[in-house]
């Protein structure tokens, strides 16, 4: 069930029929119910496809096509091609059929289909299902022999062909031969139809042939080189002089004869219960392609089975040999070389993979193990979970060393320079002097930022916190705490080393121990078990290097000379052992008259036995005088003797005791030495860290100053640029101010000579009457309107940045043209002479050019003052910028 809550198909079992298909070489498919199996033959895997109808009908495959069709069990049913091993949908064929199909079979060489079709139709039908269209449709009709008819289809092209059978005849069996040439079909009937299967040909019918029976499976080989279709028919049991078992006959179709009579040569085999056979075409690659008998390559696995089992059961003069079962003894022949290649192949795989991790592991155990001065192990304590490790180092570089070398070597040179310094400078007693260096040489942890003198880490190099200013001396500083740091680390893996080497000898002193409590707990017939501690793999991290026996748990594979040569020494072993077994007689009569030794020892008290009279073994009643006496001393040494063994095993008991004690009470203590072991890590833990966090501090100092210094240089750079930038402004705006104020001043020249022509124009006239000289100061005041618009449209192309070039001088000389109306002698007062009226033009003519010099310099004045006013603009704006940065750098 999924995440949905629907139902899936996990698997499905049983048999519709024996109908079986290959649609690749390792796979095989078949019906089951309203699904289609798909069996791995190699790996026994199983998946299914449920058809998409109702049912499956009629079903067929090609391994060549990797493809496969089925139709369904409704009326008018349809058949459903799919592609494997994708299993998608490639078409869905719609025909006329009504009931359903009696048989499928696919041409191995081409894209064509053919089905066959049951009552009330009886036809057969070929259609082309090339196209991947799931909508395509193939019409079926009934037709002559020799009738051939084209479908269009709006999506697809389908070329069908159908046949009308006048019996009624069930088609069971359709099948193409790999080469494309022949449709073979078998019928219930016991006939079987050949057909060409070429298109040009319009797939006619070449023969037919009657078999001894009812047609049950048909399979097709063609062999190539001599272009003959072998075809291989299955037969029910007939009456025809066969009284068990069916028919499987063998024919031969020629190429070359694809028209007239078939060739059928008939050979009857007898089988017991087959149903099914099928003949693949030999690989390309097999060594033995080129046998054109083919062979069968799937058989019922089931009665061969059978057959062996019964044979298992015969006697052994009946038995037949495993090898007698073998059909095909060159196939197993291939088959041994094809697996001997293999095992070649996949050897020489698992011997690169085991290279290259020997590989890995070398470079693994260069990097991480060998280069390590100081491997990493760790101390378990006996009674706790508590474990200690130590510090893993490595060995320190020539380069490392060289570089503290010189750095201690010029901090010798510089303490020796500043007490030179302080001795002649200093003018302190001498005692005071005493006091300071003692000062100095205790210097409180408070000043020195750490604990790291307490645990190993002295260095008197040291720069004081205080006298750190340049990078250099911050450097030095960082090379001299990473030797602190070494130090504290060395220190506290020599202490971790006692430790460890108390633990190996406890564990030593343990085991001695215990080797003597076993003894008494065998004086004592006393079986408990012994604690005895080992140490863990973090204790030995060496054995991460080496793999035991005891490691393995898969049997060790034994060559056959290896085999014999274990077997050799075990039997030379078993022969000395028997050897020495017979020639010690002289320990056996040790062992039989004393136990074993020359000498009797206290520890044998528990063995002894007082011997017991031998007249005890009659009743008491017929004892004598003596024997009673000699009864009762038994009695007395036999008492004795367990008053003795009593107190010996007190004793032993009380040793035992003593030996647990001293156990118990060593392990303990070890455990709490580990303790203060640990607690020295912990300081010596925040010493390192102390440490560190100090060469943290120095390296982030270094890393601003270095910021700093760079950020120092951009801003001098670029205030630099600044100011030459202002100098080039400044310089400009200079000449451009002098240009300003000539050009003005000259300017109001201009203006000052237009002011005077208007002032002196009357004087100019003066032998004119009055009342004309009004009418010509109006007139010498009149400007064309179209000079006027003209002058508007200079002035706008100014005001909107246009250049000052041609222009104004092209506005004069159309003025100049619209005045020449005005100076008409149309427009002369009356009364006046031609010739004043001829000099007042020439002064009005003069009084427009100067105006229109006056209007041009005035625009000149106007943009030369704004382009003034933006170079001053810049010049304000780089002193705002060299004063920013002036104010950054000085932060």
């Amino acid at each position: 069930m999924d995440v949905l809550g629907n139902l899936e198909v996990r698997w499905v079992q049983g048999f519709n029929n024996g109908t079986f298909r290959f649609v690749d070489k390792k796979t095989t498919c078949y019906t089951c119910g309203n699904f289609i199996v798909f069996l791995n033959v190699e790996t026994k895997m199983r998946k299914t496809l449920q058809s998409p109808g109702s049912g499956i009908g009629a079903f067929t495959a090609s391994g060549h096509r990797r493809c496969l069709a089925f139709s369904d069990l409704n009326l008018n049913p349809s058949i459903f091609v799919y592609n494997y091993p994708e299993l998608e949908l490639m078409c869905e064929l719609k025909g006329k059929t009504k009931l359903g199909y009696t048989a499928l079979a696919m041409c191995d060489t081409g894209p064509y289909l053919v089905c066959a079709s049951s009552m009330p139709d009886h036809t057969i039908t070929l259609c082309a299902v090339d196209l991947p269209a799931t909508d395509g449709s193939v019409i079926e009709s009934e037709a002559n022999l020799c009738h051939m008819m084209t479908v269009k289809h709006p999506c697809r092209k389908v070329v069908s062909r159908a046949w009308y059978c006048k019996t009624v005849t069930y088609l069971l069996q359709e099948w193409f031969d790999q080469g494309g040439n022949f449709l073979i079909t078998g019928a219930s009937d016991s006939r079987m139809f050949v057909l060409n299967a070429r298109p040009s040909k319009g797939f006619e019918i070449i023969g037919w042939i009657e078999a001894p029976g009812a047609i049950v499976s048909l399979s097709t080989q063609y062999l190539k080189e001599s272009k003959q279709v072998k075809v291989l028919v299955l037969c029910n049991k007939t009456e025809r002089e066969i009284n068990e078992g069916n028919l499987l006959l063998l024919l031969t179709l020629f190429v070359q004869q694809i028209t007239g009579q078939v060739c059928a040569a008939a050979v009857p085999l007898m089988l017991a219960g087959w149903s099914w056979i099928c003949l693949f075409r030999p690989r390309q690659s097999d060594p033995h392609h080129h046998r054109p008998e083919g062979r069968l390559a799937c058989l019922q696995q089931a009665q061969i089975k059978a057959m062996m089992e019964e044979n298992e059961s015969l006697p052994d003069m009946e038995k037949l040999e495993h090898q007698e079962f073998n059909l095909d003894v060159e196939e197993q022949q291939r088959l041994q070389l094809e697996g001997e290649q293999e095992v070649t192949r996949v050897k020489k795989e698992i011997e690169m993979e085991n290279l290259a991790k020997c590989y890995q592991r070398e470079i693994l155990k260069k990097e991480c193990w060998d280069s390590m001065q100081v491997k990493g192990k760790a101390i378990k304590a006996f009674h706790s979970e508590n474990e200690v490790k130590n510090y893993p180092m490595k060995e320190r570089t020539e380069k490392e060393l060289e570089e503290l070398q010189r750095v201690e070597t010029m901090r010798q040179i510089e303490q020796e320079d500043s007490q030179l310094q302080e001795m002649i400078l200093n003018t302190i007693s001498g005692e005071k002097e005493n006091e300071e260096e003692e000062d100095s040489k205790t210097e409180s942890p408070a000043l020195t930022g750490s604990l790291s003198a307490l645990y190993g880490g002295v260095n008197p190099h040291l720069y004081s916190q205080f006298n750190l200013h340049i990078r250099e001396q911050k450097i030095n500083q960082i090379t001299l705490l990473k030797d602190i740091i070494y130090k504290v680390k060395s220190t506290f893996n020599k202490e971790f080393e006692a430790v460890y080497k108390q633990k190996d000898q406890e564990i030593n002193r343990l085991r001695e121990k215990n080797k003597r409590i076993a003894e008494i707990m065998t004086e004592l017939d006393l079986s408990e078990t012994l604690w005895e501690p080992i140490l863990t793999d973090n204790e030995c991290p060496e054995r991460a290097l080496t793999v035991t026996d005891s490691e393995i748990k898969v049997e060790k594979y034994l060559t056959p000379k290896q085999k014999e040569k274990e077997e050799k020494l075990r039997e030379e072993e078993e022969r000395q052992r028997l050897a020495a077994k017979s020639d010690n007689t002289r320990d056996q009569a040790l062992n039989v008259m004393m136990g074993g030794v020359l000498e009797l020892k206290k520890e044998d008290v528990l063995r002894m036995e007082v011997p017991q009279p031998e007249f005890m073994s009659k009743p008491e009643l017929q004892w004598t005088e003596e024997e009673r006496k000699s009864f009762k001393e038994f009695e007395k040494k036999a008492k004795e003797l367990n008053e003795e063994k009593e107190k010996y095993k007190k004793t032993l008991e009380t040793e035992m005791k003593k030996l647990l004690t001293s156990i118990k009470e060593a392990t303990q203590m070890f455990d709490e030495k580990l303790t203060t072991l640990f607690e020295r890590k912990v300081k010596s833990e925040m010493v390192i860290y102390q440490e560190e966090l100090k060469i943290a501090n120095l390296v982030h100092s270094i890393q601003t100053e270095e910021e700093i210094l760079s950020r120092e240089k951009q801003l001098s750079l670029k205030l630099e640029k600044a100011r030459t930038v202002k100098n080039e402004i400044g310089e400009e705006l200079k000449k451009h101010k002098e240009i300003v104020d000539e050009f003005r001043e000259e300017y109001d020249n201009t203006v000052a000579e237009d002011k005077l022509l208007d002032k002196g124009f009357r004087k100019e006239f003066f032998d004119v009457p009055g009342h004309i000289i009004d009418q010509l100061y109006k007139l010498y005041k009149r400007r064309p309107r179209v000079q006027r618009m003209k002058t508007q449209t200079e002035n706008n192309q100014f005001k909107e940045g246009g250049l000052l070039g041609t222009a104004p001088s092209d506005g004069l000389s159309l003025m100049m043209k619209a005045m020449e109306e005005l100076d008409a002698p149309e427009n002369m007062p009356e009364g006046l002479d031609l010739v004043v009226w001829e000099r007042f033009c020439m002064a009005r003519r003069t009084k427009v050019e100067s105006e229109q010099k006056v209007k041009l310099k005035a625009l000149t004045l106007a943009e030369m003052q704004a382009f003034l006013q933006r170079r001053t603009d810049e010049d304000e704006k780089a002193h705002l910028e060299i004063k920013n940065l002036i104010d950054e750098l000085n932060r």
